[in-house]
């Protein structure tokens, strides 16, 4: 059963309180590579991903929240968006949000607007970083993804994070709170 929306009336004031899931396709010659990403919708920083040759919960979704998870650290209450993807409904993925105290929301509709930042992030990283074209090798995907991310959190400037990157507002914040 899917969880409720919760994300769609949430005032985010600080980062930690809300990250958005989703995955991306990248292709090459020796097949898919499977990009699930979770994005902090406040600090916009890409804080859990992992790549994988198949579309399972385990080795997708379930590591990056794994990531997220050791990104935000313990003791916060995250609500954890994504789609309906049967990744996100899974007993294991809903297992490790129970243990890890964060709440399950996802899209009430079956359209990708109430998951609009991650799918707005899918696009950032396919049109600036050019993860949409087609690899020879996996090994060539996986190198140009790490790049990706690494470039989109360090180097890409976001006017809603007073033209900071995301990585040194987190930082930034940090130091404040």
């Amino acid at each position: 059963m899917p969880s409720p929306n919760l994300v769609k009336d949430m005032m985010l004031t600080a980062p930690d309180q809300a990250i958005c899931s989703d995955i991306m396709y990248i292709y090459t010659d020796e097949g898919f590579i499977y990009l699930s990403l979770s994005m902090d919708m406040f600090a916009k920083d890409i804080v859990g991903w992992a790549m994988s040759d198949t579309l399972e919960t385990e080795a997708g979704p379930l590591a990056a929240l794994k990531k997220a998870a050791k990104a935000v650290g313990p003791g916060k209450a995250v609500v954890a968006h994504s789609d309906r993807g049967y990744q996100y409904g899974s007993h294991a993925y809903r297992e490790l949000l129970n243990a890890l105290g964060w709440r399950s929301s996802m899209t009430e509709e079956l359209h990708c607007y109430e998951n609009a930042m991650a799918e707005r992030l899918n696009g950032i990283l396919k049109g600036e970083y050019f993860l949409n074209r087609h690899f020879k090798t996996k090994a060539e995907a996986r190198k140009a993804v790490e790049e990706a991310i690494w470039i989109y959190n360090h180097r890409r400037i976001h006017e809603k994070l007073n033209y900071k990157t995301p990585a040194a507002f987190r930082a930034e914040w940090r130091e404040v709170a």
